[in-house]
């Protein structure tokens, strides 16, 4: 009896121990063991998050060194300096001149930029060259090694502006692989077409003889006419053409045939893309709550009576900077000229009016429109209303109601609201400034 009592006794304690749970020694090392499973991972968070921070504005630092070493590449050779006094003092500024220093703005920070140009020789003829080096930071949080692009330039460059002689390969890449797409690059000063391409199955245009211009083209595609030159197919420019400087390097002797590699955002649409704004002598569009990133409207039917056949109208604005150069106002201005970009919509019984737009404005690049109508009032006066939108449209959009929210209580497209029971629609296409 006694021993098997005590064989059986340890047996109780231990069940007795197992049912009150985890011991205190048990469950410290499990909370270090999760401790040091968290640091870890938070630690990789950490170090990912940073990793894609530095590429991207190393990928940015990149697309800036090459915009600014396309521009000096297009000059004449004997414009290959830096800036004299006579031109200081005329107040001169990129990229008329060619500056030692200075900062290029983008939409994730500044950028500096240095660039030197140092004579020297080619020695397979003995020509004078010049090596060209850019060299692009951030001014805030520097690279650990800046990126830095270095070419070298000769009297080509005369040669080409002046005679046009030079004649450079491009290929541009398509966003969408498909064959047939128009891609076309537009006079700088006619924004007429000037070259064309069709794609490959790979979406990949090929031009093989483009004419070196110190004003550069408008990249850009047609959705109208395509592989049969006629009937054409679905795809259509994401944004507004942008300006290319195709160049080539070498001497004038032994010219190097560089490709120039660009690519074009481009979308499978058979309309153009649509600018939404709505118009209510009452509230405007609003929604309950979001469910699911699904908003709930108050209502799906027509809203708080629309101003029925009102005349919207939209201009965008495409270079945002008032600085003189690619990104600004002058003659080599990365977009076109906006003065005759006017486009216009009518407001259905929705409230909405759908304005047709070839092309959408581009965010990252600051782009916005200035949208208009007037109304007048019962006693004859007439009310002019404005709106900035940074909305970009888009394609397959819905005419009844204004582009969906993301935030707030009211739609992010712009809407007027409250504008009177007594308005009436006054067609009026003169531009309002906000």
């Amino acid at each position: 009896m006694d021993r098997r009592g005590a064989q059986t006794q340890p047996l109780r304690t231990r069940s007795a121990r197992d049912d009150r749970g985890f011991t205190i020694i048990e469950s410290l090392t499990a909370a270090t063991i999760l401790l040091i499973i968290s640091v870890v991972i938070v630690s990789v968070l950490i170090t990912t998050g940073g990793w894609y921070a530095k590429a991207t504005v190393r990928t940015q630092a990149a697309t800036v060194a090459n915009q600014v070493m396309s521009i000096i590449l297009s000059r004449n050779y004997g414009d290959l300096h830096y800036a004299t006094t006579e031109e200081l003092n005329a107040n001169k500024k990129w990229p008329a001149i060619i500056p030692q220093e200075m900062v290029w703005p983008t939409t994730i920070g500044d950028f500096s930029v240095e660039t030197s140009l140092t004579p020297t020789t080619d020695p397979a003829t003995g020509l004078e060259m010049k090596r060209i080096t850019v060299m692009v930071n951030p001014v805030r949080n520097a690279l650990d090694t800046p990126v830095s692009i270095i070419r070298y330039a000769s009297g080509w460059q005369g040669m080409a502006s002046d005679t046009g002689v030079f004649k450079v390969p491009v290929h541009v890449q398509c966003s969408v692989a498909k064959q047939g797409i128009r891609v076309e690059l537009l006079d700088a000063g006619t924004m007429t077409e000037a070259r064309y391409a069709i794609t490959d199955p790979t979406g990949l245009a090929v031009f093989t003889d483009v004419v070196e211009r110190p004003e550069g083209y408008f990249l850009t595609s047609d959705p109208r006419t395509g592989l049969t030159g006629a009937a054409g197919i679905d795809v259509r420019p994401v944004h507004f053409p942008t300006r290319i400087f195709p160049t080539h390097g070498g001497s004038a002797n032994n010219p190097i045939l560089s490709i120039n590699t660009y690519t074009l955002e481009v979308v499978n649409s058979s309309t153009p893309a649509i600018l939404r704004v709505g118009a209510y002598r009452r509230a405007g569009w609003r929604f309950l709550n979001e469910a699911n990133g699904t908003m709930n409207w108050v209502s799906t039917d027509i809203p708080y009576r629309p101003v029925y056949g009102l005349t919207v109208y939209a201009k965008p604005t495409l270079n945002t900077t008032t600085d003189n150069g690619i990104y600004g106002l002058g003659d080599l201005s990365r977009y076109p000229d906006n003065t005759n970009m006017v486009y216009k919509g009518t407001v259905n019984a929705y409230g909405v009016a759908t304005i047709e737009i070839p092309w959408t404005t581009d965010p990252s690049e600051g782009q916005y429109w200035t949208i208009w109508t007037t109304t007048q009032e019962a006693d004859g006066s007439l009310s002019r209303h404005v709106k900035i939108d940074q909305a970009t449209g888009g394609w397959n959009a819905d005419v009844k109601i204004p582009d969906l929210p993301s935030t707030g209580a009211y739609t992010e497209a712009p809407q007027w609201e409250h504008l009177g029971d007594a308005v009436t629609p006054y067609d009026d296409p003169t531009p309002q400034t906000p």
